[in-house]
């Protein structure tokens, strides 16, 4: 089972989608937290997060991978980039 946070409901379908081409075989489980609570059950999750000028995604409390000075239009885009470099 792969577990992600996400700040925002919008994004989940694409972070599916993205997960599910990397772990075909895996279930994904997404859940959708504004704050930094951690999440009680599975330890490992990555965490996916976009605010309206930086998008970041990290696994657990390793290194994080963002993206900042980002607009409206290609604030997800940019997100999209973030999880691929981190499961790559």
């Amino acid at each position: 089972m792969i577990r992600i946070k996400v700040n925002r409901q919008n994004l989940e379908y694409d972070i599916y989608n993205l997960f599910k081409s990397f772990f075909p075989e895996e279930e994904i489980n997404i859940e959708v937290r504004n704050d930094e609570e951690e999440s009680i059950g599975v330890p490992s999750f990555y965490n996916v997060s976009l605010t309206d000028d930086k998008a970041s995604c990290s696994y657990e409390d390793g290194e994080e991978e963002n993206v900042t000075g980002l607009d409206t239009p290609q604030a997800k885009n940019a997100l999209k980039r973030c999880i691929y470099r981190v499961l790559s």
